[in-house]
């Protein structure tokens, strides 16, 4: 298959996670990218950017976020402060300065912009809710915030075989596309 997709000259679909050097990282339908770092470096702020921007230029894209640890709300929060240049403080505190007006409307305007396109899914985090969210979104962009907290089954395991079922429900997950 990979060989007659090579010699027709058929590319998978794939979109970059953002302009300029994260254009380098490729995501589309059937692939995995796991995320690993300390606490605090980052992972999660990358993985909602990213989606946000891959929604931005794929205006046909649905994604679905399914993070364990903070609220649609505080994500929205930090990129309405990345996109507008507003400080993240400020946005938190509902305390703009007349100056941010400008960005802020036009971070609102682009957020907005995503529409239903962008959902956000509560738990309980299992893999087959992710599934059936995903399906019921439309979503082909899945993040999945964080991993060792999903749940792969309603059985009780220990969390590495947790974690190893619930990645290998995830690629299944990926291969459908």
């Amino acid at each position: 298959a990979v060989r007659g997709a090579i010699d027709a000259g058929e590319a998978p679909e794939l979109w970059p996670a953002g302009p300029g050097e994260l254009g380098r990282f490729q995501l589309g339908p059937g692939l995995v990218m796991l995320l690993g770092g300390a606490p605090g470096s980052g992972k999660t702020a990358f993985a909602v950017q990213a989606t946000v921007d891959i929604l931005r230029t794929q205006t046909a894209e649905r994604a679905l976020v399914a993070n364990v640890e903070m609220s649609a709300e505080a994500l929205l929060e930090r990129q309405l402060a990345r996109l507008s240049g507003v400080a993240y403080d400020r946005i938190r505190r509902r305390a703009l300065d007349p100056g941010d007006e400008e960005g802020y409307a036009r971070a609102v305007a682009a957020l907005e912009g995503l529409g239903d396109r962008l959902g956000f899914m509560e738990g309980p985090y299992t893999v087959p809710r992710l599934a059936e969210a995903a399906d019921a979104l439309g979503a082909r962009l899945l993040v999945v915030d964080y991993v060792q907290r999903f749940r792969a089954s309603d059985r009780a395991r220990g969390p590495s075989e947790n974690v190893a079922e619930g990645m290998g429900d995830l690629r299944t997950l990926a291969k459908r596309g």
